[in-house]
This record gives C-alpha cells, sequence and structure tokens, in this order.
C-alpha cells in the first residue's frame, strides 16, 4: 500500500531536485535499463546526482545499473533550440526487496516535477528462436506478471490520477510510429511485440516460456510495466524499448542464461542504440 511517508518521500525528492540542479522541468525522461548505461544521446550542460545523493531514492544493487541521474540539454541537428533531458541511468526491482512504490519512486519523482514524456528501455529475452540476439523490439503492449501493481492504495492515500486506469493504450501510437519510421531510414532492424514482466530474479523455465508463448507474448524481462502503469497514470506518454539480449530458456539446446551474456549482448548494441535514439529524440520532443 501507498504510505503517507512514501508521499511525503515524493515531495522531499522533488524539492531537493530542484533546489540542487535548478531550472526549469525536464522535457523528456529516459529510463536507461540494463546494458543501456552507456548507450545515451550526448548531452550538453549535463548534470549527475547519484540515486544515493537524492533523498527518498532507492539503491540500486544490479550490475549494469549504476543508479545515477543525469540532467543536460539536447539539441537535435537542425534544431533552432535544446531541450532538457533527464536520464536514470539504472532502475531498482521488484526482486531486489523493493515495494511497487520504491520501484517507480524515480520515475513518478521527475514526473511530478512536470516531466510528461518517458522512454522506457530494458533487456529482455525474446520468445521467438528467430529473433536474433542483439536486436530490438519496440513494445506495443505488455502483460503484468508480476503480481503486483505501484496503484495499490495510490487513490486512498490521495496521489493525484484516476482510482481505476484505462490502460488500453499504454504506449503511444504516434511515437511507436516515430520509431518504426526512423528505425527503417536508418536501416535498423526492429521487432515489434508485448512484453511480459515477471518478478524474477530466476529466469523462466522452458515450461513457463512456452506458457508465455501462448500467452502472446513476444518477450520477456524483469521490469518497465510497473513503470508505465505508475507513467500512465500520472498521465504521461510512453514508449518503451527491448534490447532482446538472448533467446528465452528451452529454445536454443544446451543453452544456459546468465547475466553477464545479458550485459555482453547490450554493451555490443550501444553504438546502434545511441545512433537511433539521437535519431529519433526530435520526433519525441516535436
Amino acid at each position: 500500500m501507498l504510505l503517507h511517508t512514501e508521499l511525503h518521500a515524493l515531495q522531499t525528492s522533488l524539492q531537493y531536485l530542484q533546489n540542487r540542479l535548478g531550472g526549469p522541468h525536464p522535457d523528456l525522461l529516459i529510463v536507461a535499463g540494463s546494458g543501456f548505461a552507456d548507450a545515451l544521446p550526448p548531452l550538453l550542460d549535463a548534470q549527475k546526482l547519484s540515486f544515493k545523493e537524492i533523498p527518498g531514492f532507492p539503491p540500486t544493487t544490479v550490475q549494469g545499473h549504476d543508479g545515477e541521474l543525469i540532467l543536460g540539454n539536447f539539441q537535435g541537428p537542425g534544431s533552432a533550440r535544446s531541450s532538457r533531458i533527464a536520464i536514470l541511468r539504472g532502475r531498482v526491482h521488484l526482486y531486489e526487496g523493493h515495494s511497487p512504490a520504491a520501484v517507480v519512486h524515480p520515475l513518478r519523482t521527475l514526473i511530478q516535477w512536470g516531466c510528461s514524456r518517458v522512454v522506457l528501455t530494458n533487456a529482455a529475452g525474446s520468445l521467438h528462436k528467430e529473433w536474433s540476439a542483439g536486436s530490438f523490439m519496440l513494445i506495443n503492449d505488455h502483460i503484468n506478471g508480476t503480481g503486483h501493481t505501484p496503484l495499490l492504495g495510490a487513490y486512498r492515500q490521495g496521489l493525484a490520477g484516476p482510482m481505476f486506469l484505462d490502460m488500453t493504450a499504454a504506449y503511444d501510437k504516434a511515437w511507436l510510429q516515430a520509431w518504426r519510421s526512423t528505425a527503417e531510414r536508418l536501416n535498423i532492424k526492429i521487432q515489434e511485440g508485448v512484453y511480459l514482466g515477471v518478478l524474477g530474479p530466476c529466469y523462466e523455465t522452458p515450461a513457463e516460456v512456452r506458457a508465455f508463448q501462448k500467452w502472446g507474448a513476444d518477450a520477456v524481462g524483469m521490469s518497465t510495466v510497473l513503470e508505465t502503469i505508475a507513467a500512465r497514470h500520472l498521465g504521461a506518454r510512453i514508449c518503451a524499448l527491448s534490447l532482446l539480449s538472448n533467446a528465452a530458456a528451452g529454445l536454443i539446446s544446451n543453452h544456459t542464461l546468465d547475466h553477464q551474456e545479458v550485459l555482453a549482448e547490450s554493451q555490443r548494441a550501444e553504438k546502434t542504440f545511441a545512433r537511433l535514439m539521437a535519431e529519433v529524440l526530435p520526433s519525441l520532443l516535436a
């Protein structure tokens, strides 16, 4: 349940960021998941804060999630003005022992500041054998398999947003088209499908993978769905992209899964993603 103390924590975090960083609110927030920490757009006059410095921000414990807030200015090619971009370099997860409210606390803080556009990234396991590791998938819908929601008790405790949230079009259709057209122009292969968010931290069994395929999922991971729910609850526009870092369990014979494989595949895709992100940002900021 979202407690009064957590609502107070949001206000405390926001006040700290406004006082420490100053300036107007960010125009867009990027959440950089596993392997995306070094595949970020170049920002001018960037300021950095560790999660540990920010009151209320939970500490990260997973390799590949540095736990850092970056705020700076982005100016696209041919643009007459710059936009203020916030980047959450790393995130926390339910499987680390955090509550749903804690998982979405950094994102909620930035949206409460006035940032109404959010790009989520993650590394995920492909549920299609023919989708090669290192390719990308646009998320056009999701299945919340975590058994949790960041909205539990939110309405009763006074957090802005409807009691019953419509999730019919959680991922912005116009932004999806912007990613498609940009990827096509850059000749970057990009898939599209349904992301299944699970609790973790263990990888799925082959039997679970077969079940998920029957549900209609295309990729599986341990993040993102709670952030999407929280962001939509506060009225933010959302798009999300997965790096397909590995084939899910059982799709490749005698192949075991580990986090180092995820990080290695992410590092190989860094330059491609950075190029794609830099090119699509002007469309998301228009």
